[in-house]
């Protein structure tokens, strides 16, 4: 069939692979369940790296840090993270270049000029402005978490910056901001008749936390009851020190009660319901127009959230399937509606946008969406595992590389103990296996599948004799 002839991206930060209606979660999600329903869901997806900015950088490019120089959150904490450079190409490059007419709104974290200079139709003006470490003078652990405190004062009830009910617009929220400017350039397109496909992407900022709602929207549902995940309570024996300790303010959980998490839970998933209403103004925008049998639709999350699994909130320096795991639909007129088991990673999606508009410079892999589109497989086939690479989180290095398959995970922490997790036995992600004898054999394999991967992408990480401890502050990533 002829490719579609325009291209929507809804990209959300942070949201669960499993917490939709339509795999049977209390999560109510009617509209991203109609979009499953008649597109590809991609049930093994997963984030080249559980943090924002590089987890972008790759989906944006198709390339891994090391390849980008995007290791760590641009203007996040003790980061001096440099912007994706504007010479970087990205697939809003190869759009361009390919005739479309191409806006996005929404969250960019890749640095304040990115957006600006690259030509779009249509961005967000002036756009973000974080800053790196260097020029926040006083930044500091207990600032932001001073920061996050104050916030109560505008919260009719809540615990800052967990959950909370605030009195403000409904209306007025990021979330609501960036679908608005999305809506008014396809309104604008369709006005003007215009003749050249369209590429919109919708970066939503939410349901990232903290999970704060308006009394309106929390009046017109009744609290969910939700039970604690089944790993809730870890004492993380025999798993990297680093992972009990607290990188940010809402890594300490210690003073939460079982109330609070309650609400986190109910908040959390109202928050994702939230974002669902807006996403489908666009989706039946896209309807009423006529469009959405010539329009390639694509959903998916920079990565999961922890959402009080093992007894951990947000992301932290970690590859607990939580976090690593993302959703991902694909929405192609003329495809069957069906569910892929193939192994899929952000940064092969990456590659498929690279090639879909005409980018000719992408490494071949066993793997292609393109092909996978509409195809059913309850087992993976040609792609069996997921590798991942994690460098930093907001100035603190941390040197960690994954691999999982469908039944084991095997997390290199370099300075640290590592991990192995039989997912089958341990679904959970409890019990740290990797001195268990029976799986020695498996580790030993799956360690030396890590060894082909870094050389495959000629990963620098190995080649440093000397590399800083965990958790050590470094600011910027520098692998040279």
């Amino acid at each position: 069939m002829e490719k579609p002839k325009n291209v929507l991206f809804l990209l959300v930060d942070q949201w669960p692979a499993d917490s939709f209606g339509f795999l049977g979660s209390p999560c109510s999600t009617p509209n991203i369940d109609k979009l499953a329903a008649r597109g590809t869901v991609f049930s093994n997806a997963f984030t080249t790296c559980p943090l924002c900015t590089p987890a972008r950088a790759a989906l944006l490019t198709g390339r891994w840090p090391h390849q980008t120089g995007v290791y760590d959150n641009c203007g996040v904490g003790y980061s001096n993270q440099p912007d994706l450079a504007t010479s970087t190409l990205t697939w809003l490059d190869h759009s361009l270049t390919a005739g479309y007419r191409v806006g996005y709104f929404g969250k960019w974290h890749l640095g304040t000029e990115g957006l600006k200079s690259r030509g779009l139709h249509g961005y967000d003006k002036p756009g973000e402005s974080f800053k790196p470490y260097t020029e926040r003078p006083g930044f500091s652990y207990d600032s932001i978490k001073a920061f996050y405190e104050s916030s109560v004062e505008s919260l009719a009830r809540g615990k800052p910056p967990f959950w909370g009910e605030t009195t403000g617009d409904a209306e007025d929220t990021k979330c609501a901001r960036s679908v608005q400017a999305g809506l008014s350039f396809l309104k604008e397109h369709c006005d003007e008749g215009r003749d050249e496909p369209f590429f919109l992407t919708i970066s939503i900022a939410d349901p990232h936390f903290p999970h704060y709602l308006a009394s309106s929207v929390i009046a017109k549902r009744e609290p969910l009851d939700i039970s604690c995940p089944g790993n809730f309570k870890d004492d993380f024996n025999g798993k990297p020190a680093f992972q009990k300790e607290n990188w940010w303010p809402c890594h300490d959980t210690k003073d939460l009660t079982d109330q609070d998490w309650k609400h986190i839970f109910d908040y959390a998933m109202r928050h994702r319901e939230y974002v669902d209403a807006y996403l489908g103004q666009v989706l039946d925008y896209l309807e009423s127009k006529g469009l959405t049998e010539d329009t390639l639709i694509v959903f998916t999350s920079d990565h999961g959230d922890m959402c009080g699994a093992h007894n951990r909130f947000d992301k932290g320096p970690y590859f607990y399937d939580e976090v690593w795991r993302v959703p991902l639909i694909i929405s192609s007129p003329g495809e069957s509606a069906c569910t892929n088991a193939e192994y899929i990673s952000l940064i092969d999606l990456g590659r498929y946008f690279n090639r879909y508009f005409g980018s000719a410079n992408e490494p071949d892999g066993a793997l292609q969406i393109k092909d996978e589109i509409g195809v059913a497989k309850s087992r993976p086939e040609k792609s069996t595992e997921a590798y991942g690479v994690y460098d930093a989180y907001n100035g603190y290095w941390f040197g960690i590389r994954a691999v999982r398959n469908e039944r084991f995970k095997y997390v290199r922490n370099y300075g640290e103990v590592d991990e192995f997790y039989d997912l089958h036995d341990d679904p959970h992600e409890l019990t740290n296996a990797i001195n268990n004898p029976k799986h020695q054999p498996m580790i030993a394999t799956m360690s030396d599948m890590i060894d082909t991967f870094l050389k495959r992408i000629d990963d620098p990480i190995d080649r440093f004799k000397s590399l800083p401890e965990p958790g050590e502050v470094v600011h910027v990533i520098k692998y040279r």
